[in-house]
Protein backbone atom coordinates (compact mmCIF):
# COMPACT_ATOMS: atom_id res chain seq x y z
CA UNK A 1 0.00 0.00 0.00
CA UNK A 2 1.76 3.46 -0.84
CA UNK A 3 0.34 6.52 0.61
CA UNK A 4 0.81 9.76 -1.03
CA UNK A 5 1.08 13.20 0.75
CA UNK A 6 -1.93 14.55 -1.26
CA UNK A 7 -3.48 15.42 1.94
CA UNK A 8 -1.73 16.95 5.06
CA UNK A 9 2.47 15.92 3.79
CA UNK A 10 2.77 18.77 1.07
CA UNK A 11 6.34 19.55 -0.40
CA UNK A 12 8.06 22.10 1.37
CA UNK A 13 9.22 25.32 -0.70
CA UNK A 14 12.71 26.58 -0.66
CA UNK A 15 13.76 28.39 2.08
CA UNK A 16 13.90 32.58 1.39
CA UNK A 17 16.68 34.69 2.65
CA UNK A 18 14.44 36.28 5.24
CA UNK A 19 13.44 32.86 6.82
CA UNK A 20 16.95 31.59 6.89
CA UNK A 21 18.07 35.21 8.68
CA UNK A 22 15.41 34.54 10.86
CA UNK A 23 16.54 30.75 11.55
CA UNK A 24 19.90 32.39 12.44
CA UNK A 25 18.76 34.81 14.98
CA UNK A 26 16.65 32.40 16.47
CA UNK A 27 19.71 30.23 17.17
CA UNK A 28 22.02 32.98 18.09
CA UNK A 29 19.25 34.02 20.52
CA UNK A 30 21.21 34.16 24.21
CA UNK A 31 19.30 32.20 26.49
CA UNK A 32 18.49 33.40 29.95
CA UNK A 33 21.33 33.35 32.39
CA UNK A 34 21.04 31.21 35.47
CA UNK A 35 22.20 32.23 38.35
CA UNK A 36 24.77 30.63 40.53
CA UNK A 37 23.26 28.97 43.42
CA UNK A 38 23.53 29.42 47.00
CA UNK A 39 26.78 28.75 49.14
CA UNK A 40 24.89 25.84 51.17
CA UNK A 41 23.33 24.56 47.86
CA UNK A 42 26.59 23.46 46.79
CA UNK A 43 26.18 20.30 49.22
CA UNK A 44 22.60 20.06 48.14
CA UNK A 45 23.63 16.10 47.13
CA UNK A 46 25.19 15.19 50.63
CA UNK A 47 24.34 11.55 52.15
CA UNK A 48 24.15 11.64 55.89
CA UNK A 49 27.63 10.15 56.14
CA UNK A 50 29.18 13.49 54.58
CA UNK A 51 26.73 15.60 56.06
CA UNK A 52 28.41 14.18 59.46
CA UNK A 53 32.27 13.79 57.73
CA UNK A 54 31.75 17.21 57.12
CA UNK A 55 30.65 18.34 60.54
CA UNK A 56 33.40 16.48 61.96
CA UNK A 57 35.57 18.42 59.81
CA UNK A 58 34.04 21.84 60.29
CA UNK A 59 34.45 21.60 64.15
CA UNK A 60 38.06 20.16 63.52
CA UNK A 61 39.00 23.24 61.23
CA UNK A 62 37.99 25.91 63.91
CA UNK A 63 39.48 23.97 66.45
CA UNK A 64 42.73 24.17 64.14
CA UNK A 65 42.65 27.81 64.09
CA UNK A 66 43.54 28.37 67.74
CA UNK A 67 46.81 27.23 66.56
CA UNK A 68 48.16 30.39 65.41
CA UNK A 69 46.95 32.88 68.43
CA UNK A 70 48.56 30.04 70.92
CA UNK A 71 51.78 30.03 68.85
CA UNK A 72 51.90 33.60 69.27
CA UNK A 73 51.03 34.05 73.12
CA UNK A 74 54.11 31.38 73.35
CA UNK A 75 56.07 33.19 71.11
CA UNK A 76 55.25 36.70 73.28
CA UNK A 77 56.17 35.00 76.51
CA UNK A 78 59.87 33.53 75.21
CA UNK A 79 60.46 37.07 74.19
CA UNK A 80 59.61 38.54 77.56
CA UNK A 81 61.89 36.18 79.14
CA UNK A 82 64.54 36.71 76.61
CA UNK A 83 64.40 40.76 77.36
CA UNK A 84 64.18 39.83 81.07
CA UNK A 85 66.93 37.85 81.12
CA UNK A 86 69.43 40.25 79.22
CA UNK A 87 68.19 42.82 81.21
CA UNK A 88 69.30 40.98 84.33
CA UNK A 89 72.33 40.35 83.10
CA UNK A 90 73.20 43.69 82.50
CA UNK A 91 71.99 45.05 85.91
CA UNK A 92 69.66 47.00 84.10
CA UNK A 93 66.09 46.05 86.38
CA UNK A 94 65.54 45.08 89.74
CA UNK A 95 63.87 41.49 88.49
CA UNK A 96 66.32 38.35 88.52
CA UNK A 97 66.53 35.75 86.51
CA UNK A 98 68.78 32.82 86.89
CA UNK A 99 69.86 30.90 83.69
CA UNK A 100 68.50 27.74 85.01
CA UNK A 101 65.28 29.20 85.28
CA UNK A 102 65.55 30.92 82.10
CA UNK A 103 66.09 27.77 80.38
CA UNK A 104 63.75 26.29 82.32
CA UNK A 105 60.65 28.35 81.21
CA UNK A 106 62.12 28.83 77.65
CA UNK A 107 62.15 24.91 77.20
CA UNK A 108 58.38 24.21 78.94
CA UNK A 109 57.33 27.01 75.72
CA UNK A 110 59.20 25.32 74.11
CA UNK A 111 57.60 21.83 74.48
CA UNK A 112 54.40 23.89 74.21
CA UNK A 113 54.63 25.31 71.38
CA UNK A 114 55.86 22.01 69.74
CA UNK A 115 52.34 20.34 71.24
CA UNK A 116 50.68 23.05 69.23
CA UNK A 117 52.59 21.92 65.94
CA UNK A 118 51.26 18.72 66.36
CA UNK A 119 47.36 18.89 67.12
CA UNK A 120 47.42 21.46 64.34
CA UNK A 121 49.02 18.93 62.16
CA UNK A 122 46.21 16.41 63.55
CA UNK A 123 43.38 18.70 62.72
CA UNK A 124 44.88 19.01 59.51
CA UNK A 125 45.22 16.10 58.69
CA UNK A 126 41.20 15.53 59.69
CA UNK A 127 39.56 17.99 58.22
CA UNK A 128 41.39 17.89 54.99
CA UNK A 129 40.87 13.85 54.64
CA UNK A 130 37.05 14.09 55.81
CA UNK A 131 36.64 17.51 53.21
CA UNK A 132 38.43 15.78 50.32
CA UNK A 133 35.99 12.50 51.46
CA UNK A 134 32.33 14.15 51.64
CA UNK A 135 33.44 15.77 48.38
CA UNK A 136 34.46 12.66 46.17
CA UNK A 137 31.19 11.30 47.04
CA UNK A 138 29.18 13.75 46.26
CA UNK A 139 30.93 14.38 42.67
CA UNK A 140 30.06 10.67 42.36
CA UNK A 141 26.59 11.19 43.40
CA UNK A 142 26.22 14.74 40.90
CA UNK A 143 27.83 12.90 38.04
CA UNK A 144 25.70 9.99 38.07
CA UNK A 145 22.51 12.17 38.64
CA UNK A 146 23.76 15.16 35.64
CA UNK A 147 23.75 11.35 33.33
CA UNK A 148 20.98 10.00 34.68
CA UNK A 149 18.81 13.21 33.91
CA UNK A 150 20.83 14.25 30.41
CA UNK A 151 19.78 10.49 29.07
CA UNK A 152 16.33 11.19 30.22
CA UNK A 153 15.62 14.27 29.24
CA UNK A 154 13.18 14.67 25.47
CA UNK A 155 14.51 14.71 22.32
CA UNK A 156 13.44 18.06 21.84
CA UNK A 157 15.75 19.65 25.11
CA UNK A 158 18.39 17.87 22.82
CA UNK A 159 17.48 20.18 19.47
CA UNK A 160 17.99 23.59 21.28
CA UNK A 161 20.88 22.47 23.68
CA UNK A 162 25.25 21.97 22.11
CA UNK A 163 25.24 17.79 23.09
CA UNK A 164 29.22 18.50 23.31
CA UNK A 165 28.72 21.02 26.06
CA UNK A 166 27.56 18.07 28.68
CA UNK A 167 31.45 16.63 27.94
CA UNK A 168 33.08 19.50 29.11
CA UNK A 169 30.36 20.27 31.90
CA UNK A 170 30.35 16.34 33.08
CA UNK A 171 34.57 16.81 33.58
CA UNK A 172 35.53 20.42 33.49
CA UNK A 173 31.93 21.83 35.29
CA UNK A 174 32.14 19.00 37.94
CA UNK A 175 35.99 19.42 39.11
CA UNK A 176 35.16 22.91 40.07
CA UNK A 177 32.55 22.09 41.98
CA UNK A 178 34.21 19.39 43.52
CA UNK A 179 37.24 21.87 44.24
CA UNK A 180 34.89 24.27 46.00
CA UNK A 181 33.21 22.00 48.07
CA UNK A 182 36.22 19.60 48.86
CA UNK A 183 39.42 20.23 51.21
CA UNK A 184 39.32 24.22 50.33
CA UNK A 185 36.04 24.68 52.79
CA UNK A 186 37.70 23.24 55.43
CA UNK A 187 41.07 25.80 54.77
CA UNK A 188 39.04 28.68 54.66
CA UNK A 189 37.03 27.63 57.96
CA UNK A 190 40.54 27.17 59.45
CA UNK A 191 41.77 30.71 57.95
CA UNK A 192 38.12 32.47 59.65
CA UNK A 193 38.72 30.48 62.56
CA UNK A 194 42.74 31.60 63.25
CA UNK A 195 41.52 35.39 61.95
CA UNK A 196 38.70 35.80 64.76
CA UNK A 197 41.09 34.04 67.37
CA UNK A 198 43.95 36.38 66.27
CA UNK A 199 41.69 39.60 66.83
CA UNK A 200 40.42 38.62 69.81
CA UNK A 201 43.78 37.65 71.39
CA UNK A 202 44.97 41.01 70.27
CA UNK A 203 42.77 43.18 71.72
CA UNK A 204 42.94 41.45 74.88
CA UNK A 205 46.21 41.90 75.56
CA UNK A 206 46.19 45.35 73.98
CA UNK A 207 43.23 46.89 72.46
CA UNK A 208 44.71 50.34 71.87
CA UNK A 209 47.43 48.85 69.61
CA UNK A 210 45.06 46.44 68.04
CA UNK A 211 43.02 48.69 67.53
CA UNK A 212 45.24 50.74 65.38
CA UNK A 213 46.22 47.62 63.29
CA UNK A 214 42.31 46.71 62.75
CA UNK A 215 41.69 50.09 60.94
CA UNK A 216 43.10 48.66 57.48
CA UNK A 217 40.96 45.77 57.73
CA UNK A 218 37.82 47.40 56.46
CA UNK A 219 39.22 48.57 53.58
CA UNK A 220 40.68 44.97 53.20
CA UNK A 221 37.51 43.39 53.78
CA UNK A 222 35.31 45.89 51.18
CA UNK A 223 37.95 45.03 48.37
CA UNK A 224 38.05 41.43 49.14
CA UNK A 225 33.89 41.46 48.89
CA UNK A 226 33.50 43.70 45.40
CA UNK A 227 36.18 41.41 43.78
CA UNK A 228 34.59 38.18 45.09
CA UNK A 229 31.22 39.17 43.58
CA UNK A 230 32.87 40.28 40.13
CA UNK A 231 35.19 36.74 40.37
CA UNK A 232 32.07 35.25 40.54
CA UNK A 233 30.22 36.53 37.08
CA UNK A 234 33.14 36.72 35.24
CA UNK A 235 33.75 32.57 35.94
CA UNK A 236 30.54 32.18 34.87
CA UNK A 237 30.66 33.72 31.40
CA UNK A 238 34.25 31.95 31.06
CA UNK A 239 32.56 28.87 31.84
CA UNK A 240 29.99 29.31 29.19
CA UNK A 241 32.66 30.36 26.40
CA UNK A 242 34.88 27.39 26.99
CA UNK A 243 31.16 24.78 26.56
CA UNK A 244 30.78 26.81 23.75
CA UNK A 245 34.76 25.79 22.64
CA UNK A 246 34.17 22.10 23.53
CA UNK A 247 31.40 21.37 21.92
CA UNK A 248 33.27 22.38 18.94
CA UNK A 249 36.08 20.95 19.84
CA UNK A 250 33.82 17.49 20.14
CA UNK A 251 32.22 18.03 16.77
CA UNK A 252 34.81 18.14 14.98
CA UNK A 253 36.72 15.32 16.13
CA UNK A 254 33.69 12.97 15.78
CA UNK A 255 33.77 14.01 12.21
CA UNK A 256 37.35 13.67 11.54
CA UNK A 257 37.13 12.14 8.30
CA UNK A 258 34.67 14.47 6.88
CA UNK A 259 37.24 17.27 8.02
CA UNK A 260 40.38 15.86 6.70
CA UNK A 261 37.82 15.12 3.57
CA UNK A 262 37.31 18.88 2.24
CA UNK A 263 40.37 20.05 3.39
CA UNK A 264 38.42 21.69 6.40
CA UNK A 265 41.16 21.87 9.40
CA UNK A 266 42.44 25.39 9.10
CA UNK A 267 38.81 26.27 9.29
CA UNK A 268 37.51 24.00 11.94
CA UNK A 269 40.71 25.59 13.92
CA UNK A 270 39.59 29.22 13.18
CA UNK A 271 36.36 28.27 14.77
CA UNK A 272 37.80 27.19 17.83
CA UNK A 273 39.74 29.84 18.34
CA UNK A 274 37.04 31.82 17.49
CA UNK A 275 35.11 30.75 20.44
CA UNK A 276 38.08 30.62 22.30
CA UNK A 277 38.30 34.68 22.10
CA UNK A 278 35.49 35.19 24.69
CA UNK A 279 37.39 32.50 27.08
CA UNK A 280 40.42 34.26 27.39
CA UNK A 281 39.31 37.62 27.49
CA UNK A 282 37.15 36.92 30.70
CA UNK A 283 39.78 34.66 31.56
CA UNK A 284 42.31 37.70 31.58
CA UNK A 285 39.21 39.94 33.11
CA UNK A 286 39.05 37.25 36.12
CA UNK A 287 42.89 37.08 37.04
CA UNK A 288 43.21 40.89 36.25
CA UNK A 289 40.50 41.11 39.62
CA UNK A 290 42.27 38.72 41.43
CA UNK A 291 45.76 40.02 40.77
CA UNK A 292 43.99 43.44 42.19
CA UNK A 293 42.68 41.95 44.99
CA UNK A 294 46.02 40.60 46.19
CA UNK A 295 47.90 43.66 45.42
CA UNK A 296 45.51 45.40 47.80
CA UNK A 297 45.47 42.87 50.35
CA UNK A 298 49.65 43.03 50.77
CA UNK A 299 49.47 46.75 50.21
CA UNK A 300 46.90 46.62 53.44
CA UNK A 301 48.93 44.33 55.15
CA UNK A 302 52.57 46.29 54.84
CA UNK A 303 50.80 49.27 55.72
CA UNK A 304 49.49 48.18 58.67
CA UNK A 305 53.55 46.76 59.61
CA UNK A 306 53.87 50.77 59.53
CA UNK A 307 51.82 51.44 61.42
CA UNK A 308 52.17 49.18 63.99
CA UNK A 309 55.88 49.25 64.60
CA UNK A 310 55.14 52.85 65.01
CA UNK A 311 52.29 52.93 67.51
CA UNK A 312 53.81 50.07 69.57
CA UNK A 313 56.83 51.63 70.33
CA UNK A 314 55.71 54.75 71.19
CA UNK A 315 53.33 52.73 73.80
CA UNK A 316 56.32 50.42 74.80
CA UNK A 317 58.09 53.76 75.77
CA UNK A 318 55.44 55.21 77.28
CA UNK A 319 55.12 52.49 80.21
CA UNK A 320 58.79 52.17 80.19
CA UNK A 321 58.89 54.01 83.68
CA UNK A 322 55.75 52.52 85.28
CA UNK A 323 56.33 49.85 87.84
CA UNK A 324 55.79 46.37 86.21
CA UNK A 325 52.36 45.95 87.97
CA UNK A 326 51.30 48.47 85.79
CA UNK A 327 52.74 47.64 82.61
CA UNK A 328 50.05 47.58 79.93
CA UNK A 329 52.47 47.33 76.74
CA UNK A 330 56.18 45.40 77.04
CA UNK A 331 58.22 43.51 73.90
CA UNK A 332 56.27 40.31 74.45
CA UNK A 333 52.79 42.23 74.29
CA UNK A 334 53.82 44.12 71.29
CA UNK A 335 54.58 41.20 69.33
CA UNK A 336 51.55 39.28 70.52
CA UNK A 337 49.31 42.02 69.81
CA UNK A 338 51.52 42.80 66.35
CA UNK A 339 51.17 39.04 64.93
CA UNK A 340 48.41 38.20 66.19
CA UNK A 341 46.23 41.04 64.38
CA UNK A 342 48.06 41.26 61.15
CA UNK A 343 48.10 37.28 61.38
CA UNK A 344 44.39 38.37 60.96
CA UNK A 345 44.64 40.80 58.07
CA UNK A 346 46.75 38.49 56.58
CA UNK A 347 44.14 35.03 56.76
CA UNK A 348 41.81 37.49 55.14
CA UNK A 349 44.02 38.13 52.50
CA UNK A 350 44.91 34.32 51.86
CA UNK A 351 41.03 33.60 52.10
CA UNK A 352 40.64 35.26 48.46
CA UNK A 353 41.88 32.08 46.08
CA UNK A 354 38.91 29.86 47.93
CA UNK A 355 36.21 32.59 48.15
CA UNK A 356 37.36 32.75 44.02
CA UNK A 357 37.28 28.85 43.53
CA UNK A 358 33.58 28.87 46.22
CA UNK A 359 32.21 31.49 43.50
CA UNK A 360 33.21 29.49 40.23
CA UNK A 361 31.27 26.36 42.01
CA UNK A 362 28.71 28.45 42.58
CA UNK A 363 28.43 29.35 38.96
CA UNK A 364 29.59 26.20 37.02
CA UNK A 365 26.85 24.18 39.91
CA UNK A 366 23.96 26.40 38.54
CA UNK A 367 23.93 24.36 34.92
CA UNK A 368 24.67 21.26 35.95
CA UNK A 369 22.13 21.54 38.82
CA UNK A 370 19.58 22.79 36.33
CA UNK A 371 19.77 20.23 34.32
CA UNK A 372 19.54 17.50 37.28
CA UNK A 373 16.15 19.15 38.07
CA UNK A 374 14.86 19.84 34.89
CA UNK A 375 11.65 17.55 34.39
CA UNK A 376 11.49 16.44 30.97
CA UNK A 377 8.26 17.04 28.84
CA UNK A 378 8.80 12.96 27.69
CA UNK A 379 10.45 10.91 30.36
CA UNK A 380 11.54 7.35 29.10
CA UNK A 381 12.66 6.43 32.35
CA UNK A 382 9.40 7.33 33.89
CA UNK A 383 6.93 4.05 35.18
CA UNK A 384 3.62 6.04 34.20
CA UNK A 385 1.32 5.67 31.91
CA UNK A 386 -0.82 2.85 30.74
CA UNK A 387 0.59 -0.18 29.32
CA UNK A 388 -1.59 -2.46 27.45
CA UNK A 389 -1.66 -6.67 27.96
CA UNK A 390 -1.25 -6.82 23.93
CA UNK A 391 -0.77 -5.14 20.68
CA UNK A 392 -2.32 -5.39 17.36
CA UNK A 393 -0.38 -2.11 15.98
CA UNK A 394 -2.88 -0.26 14.30
CA UNK A 395 -1.61 2.84 14.05
CA UNK A 396 -3.52 6.31 13.03
CA UNK A 397 -3.00 9.81 12.61
CA UNK A 398 -5.95 12.45 13.39
CA UNK A 399 -5.38 15.93 11.55
CA UNK A 400 -1.49 16.33 13.37
CA UNK A 401 0.29 19.97 13.16
CA UNK A 402 3.86 19.74 14.43
CA UNK A 403 6.39 22.25 14.32
CA UNK A 404 10.22 21.55 15.49
CA UNK A 405 10.91 22.98 18.83
CA UNK A 406 14.06 24.61 17.19
CA UNK A 407 12.07 25.95 14.27
CA UNK A 408 8.94 26.74 15.77
CA UNK A 409 7.85 28.92 12.92
CA UNK A 410 8.53 26.39 10.34
CA UNK A 411 5.32 24.52 9.59
CA UNK A 412 6.74 20.82 9.18
CA UNK A 413 3.33 18.91 9.56
CA UNK A 414 0.01 20.89 8.77
CA UNK A 415 -3.17 18.74 9.12
CA UNK A 416 -2.00 14.82 8.54
CA UNK A 417 -4.84 12.29 8.83
CA UNK A 418 -3.54 8.51 7.97
CA UNK A 419 -4.59 5.35 9.14
CA UNK A 420 -2.18 1.82 8.84
CA UNK A 421 -3.90 -1.44 9.47
CA UNK A 422 -1.85 -4.41 11.74
CA UNK A 423 0.40 -6.21 9.48
CA UNK A 424 0.39 -3.84 6.63
CA UNK A 425 3.42 -2.76 4.72
CA UNK A 426 3.22 0.73 4.38
CA UNK A 427 5.46 2.97 2.09
CA UNK A 428 5.35 6.98 2.59
CA UNK A 429 6.89 8.95 -0.72
CA UNK A 430 7.41 12.29 -0.66
CA UNK A 431 10.34 15.08 -1.18
CA UNK A 432 12.78 15.57 1.41
CA UNK A 433 11.96 17.38 4.47
CA UNK A 434 8.24 17.14 3.89
CA UNK A 435 7.96 14.71 6.96
CA UNK A 436 8.52 11.55 6.75
CA UNK A 437 10.94 10.83 9.25
CA UNK A 438 8.75 13.66 11.53
CA UNK A 439 5.99 10.52 11.60
CA UNK A 440 8.50 8.11 12.80
CA UNK A 441 9.38 10.43 15.63
CA UNK A 442 6.00 11.36 16.62
CA UNK A 443 5.24 7.45 16.73
CA UNK A 444 8.08 6.56 18.82
CA UNK A 445 6.81 9.90 20.60
CA UNK A 446 10.45 11.43 20.29
CA UNK A 447 7.81 14.71 20.10
CA UNK A 448 4.16 15.61 20.88
CA UNK A 449 1.95 17.10 18.23
CA UNK A 450 1.45 20.87 18.20
CA UNK A 451 -2.45 19.59 17.97
CA UNK A 452 -4.25 16.38 16.60
CA UNK A 453 -3.64 12.98 17.83
CA UNK A 454 -1.06 9.76 17.59
CA UNK A 455 -3.19 6.72 18.39
CA UNK A 456 -1.98 3.16 18.60
CA UNK A 457 -4.40 0.64 18.54
CA UNK A 458 -6.66 3.70 20.03
CA UNK A 459 -5.07 4.40 22.76
CA UNK A 460 -3.52 7.83 22.29
CA UNK A 461 0.35 7.88 22.91
CA UNK A 462 0.78 10.54 25.39
CA UNK A 463 -1.53 8.31 27.81
CA UNK A 464 1.10 5.24 26.88
CA UNK A 465 4.10 4.56 29.21
CA UNK A 466 6.98 5.35 27.10
CA UNK A 467 9.52 2.84 28.00
CA UNK A 468 6.48 0.23 27.05
CA UNK A 469 5.62 1.86 23.60
CA UNK A 470 9.07 1.64 22.27
CA UNK A 471 10.08 -1.78 23.84
CA UNK A 472 7.39 -2.59 21.08
CA UNK A 473 8.73 -1.15 17.90
CA UNK A 474 11.95 -1.45 16.23
CA UNK A 475 13.73 1.37 14.43
CA UNK A 476 16.47 1.73 11.99
CA UNK A 477 17.06 5.29 10.68
CA UNK A 478 18.36 6.86 7.68
CA UNK A 479 22.13 7.20 9.49
CA UNK A 480 22.10 4.09 11.97
CA UNK A 481 24.92 4.75 14.72
CA UNK A 482 26.48 1.81 16.02
CA UNK A 483 28.46 1.84 19.04
CA UNK A 484 32.38 1.69 19.70
CA UNK A 485 32.19 -2.14 20.65
CA UNK A 486 31.75 -5.54 18.97
CA UNK A 487 29.09 -6.72 16.18
CA UNK A 488 27.52 -9.02 18.58
CA UNK A 489 27.52 -5.75 21.12
CA UNK A 490 25.19 -3.99 19.13
CA UNK A 491 23.21 -6.54 17.85
CA UNK A 492 22.53 -7.01 21.73
CA UNK A 493 21.44 -3.41 22.03
CA UNK A 494 18.20 -4.00 20.80
CA UNK A 495 18.14 -6.93 23.27
CA UNK A 496 20.05 -6.94 26.14
CA UNK A 497 19.56 -10.43 27.38
CA UNK A 498 19.56 -11.74 23.95
CA UNK A 499 21.46 -15.29 23.24
CA UNK A 500 24.08 -15.89 20.36
CA UNK A 501 22.02 -18.08 18.37
CA UNK A 502 19.24 -15.02 18.61
CA UNK A 503 22.14 -12.95 17.04
CA UNK A 504 23.00 -15.29 14.60
CA UNK A 505 19.48 -15.08 13.49
CA UNK A 506 18.78 -11.73 13.44
CA UNK A 507 21.84 -11.29 11.33
CA UNK A 508 20.90 -13.60 9.10
CA UNK A 509 17.83 -12.16 8.58
CA UNK A 510 19.59 -8.87 7.87
CA UNK A 511 21.88 -10.76 5.34
CA UNK A 512 24.58 -9.60 7.34
CA UNK A 513 25.32 -13.22 8.45
CA UNK A 514 27.20 -14.09 6.14
CA UNK A 515 29.85 -10.72 6.32
CA UNK A 516 30.42 -11.07 9.92
CA UNK A 517 31.23 -14.84 9.08
CA UNK A 518 34.43 -13.97 6.89
CA UNK A 519 35.90 -11.80 9.64
CA UNK A 520 38.62 -12.98 11.73
CA UNK A 521 36.83 -12.56 15.12
CA UNK A 522 33.43 -12.64 13.34
CA UNK A 523 30.71 -11.50 15.33
CA UNK A 524 33.78 -10.17 18.29
CA UNK A 525 34.97 -7.58 15.51
CA UNK A 526 35.32 -4.52 17.43
CA UNK A 527 33.41 -1.76 14.83
CA UNK A 528 35.15 1.34 15.36
CA UNK A 529 34.36 4.60 16.73
CA UNK A 530 30.45 5.52 15.09
CA UNK A 531 31.45 2.45 13.56
CA UNK A 532 33.52 3.79 11.12
CA UNK A 533 35.52 0.47 10.40
CA UNK A 534 32.39 -0.77 8.32
CA UNK A 535 30.77 0.91 5.44
CA UNK A 536 27.42 2.04 4.99
CA UNK A 537 25.80 -0.69 3.65
CA UNK A 538 27.12 -2.93 6.22
CA UNK A 539 26.23 -0.72 9.49
CA UNK A 540 23.01 -0.37 8.05
CA UNK A 541 22.03 -4.43 8.28
CA UNK A 542 23.77 -4.39 11.57
CA UNK A 543 21.22 -1.88 12.86
CA UNK A 544 18.15 -3.87 10.91
CA UNK A 545 19.99 -6.71 12.99
CA UNK A 546 19.37 -4.87 16.28
CA UNK A 547 16.13 -3.57 15.47
CA UNK A 548 14.47 -7.43 14.57
CA UNK A 549 16.29 -9.18 17.35
CA UNK A 550 13.86 -7.95 19.68
CA UNK A 551 10.85 -9.19 17.69
CA UNK A 552 9.14 -6.11 17.83
CA UNK A 553 4.93 -5.45 16.35
CA UNK A 554 6.11 -2.58 14.83
CA UNK A 555 9.02 -2.06 12.81
CA UNK A 556 10.30 1.55 11.27
CA UNK A 557 12.49 2.00 8.71
CA UNK A 558 14.06 5.28 7.77
CA UNK A 559 15.45 4.86 4.55
CA UNK A 560 16.83 2.44 6.01
CA UNK A 561 18.33 0.52 2.59
CA UNK A 562 19.54 3.59 0.91
CA UNK A 563 22.72 2.33 1.49
CA UNK A 564 22.47 -1.15 -0.18
CA UNK A 565 22.69 -2.28 -2.97
CA UNK A 566 20.11 -3.38 -5.50
CA UNK A 567 20.52 -7.42 -5.06
CA UNK A 568 21.24 -7.08 -0.83
CA UNK A 569 18.34 -4.47 -0.40
CA UNK A 570 15.89 -7.08 -2.04
CA UNK A 571 17.49 -9.86 -0.12
CA UNK A 572 16.67 -7.93 3.07
CA UNK A 573 13.44 -6.59 1.62
CA UNK A 574 12.05 -10.53 1.16
CA UNK A 575 13.47 -11.42 4.33
CA UNK A 576 11.30 -8.74 6.39
CA UNK A 577 8.31 -10.09 4.71
CA UNK A 578 9.32 -13.73 5.13
CA UNK A 579 9.27 -13.11 8.61
CA UNK A 580 6.04 -10.56 8.51
CA UNK A 581 3.97 -13.29 6.76
CA UNK A 582 4.98 -15.33 10.02
CA UNK A 583 3.83 -12.97 12.57
CA UNK A 584 7.07 -12.17 13.81
CA UNK A 585 6.33 -8.52 13.14
CA UNK A 586 2.55 -7.53 13.01
CA UNK A 587 3.66 -4.32 10.64
CA UNK A 588 6.34 -3.18 9.08
CA UNK A 589 6.80 0.16 7.84
CA UNK A 590 8.73 1.24 5.09
CA UNK A 591 9.87 4.76 4.84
Amino acid sequence: MQVSYEKGLRKMDAKSDEESKQKKEDEEEAKPEIPPVGFFSLFRYASPLDKFFITVALIVAIASGASMPAVMIIFGKVIDKLVLYDLTKKNLTNETMTTEEFLHETTNLCIWNALCGVAFLICNYIMVSFFSLAAANQAFRIRCMFMSSVLKQDIGWYDTNETGDFASRITGDLTRIQDGIGEKVGICISFLSSTVLCIAVGLYYGWKLGLVILSVTPVLTIAMAVMSKVQASVSREEMQAYGKAGAVAEEVLSSIRTVFAFGGERKEIQRYDSCLTPARSKGVKRGLMTALGAAITWFCIFAGYALAFWYGVKLILDDWDKPKEEKEYTGGTLIIVFFNVMSASMFIGQTAPYFEAFAIARGAAAKIYSIVDRIPLIDSSSVLGHKPESLDGFISLKEVFFNYPARPTVPVLRGITLDIQPGETVALVGPSGCGKSTIIQLILRFYDTESGEVELDGHNVKDLNVGWLRDHIGLVGQEPVLFSTTIAENIKYGKQDATQQEIEEAAKIANVHSFIDTLPKKYDTLVGERGTQLSGGQKQRIAIARALIKNPKILLLDEATSALDTESESVVQAALDEVSVEERLRFTYFM
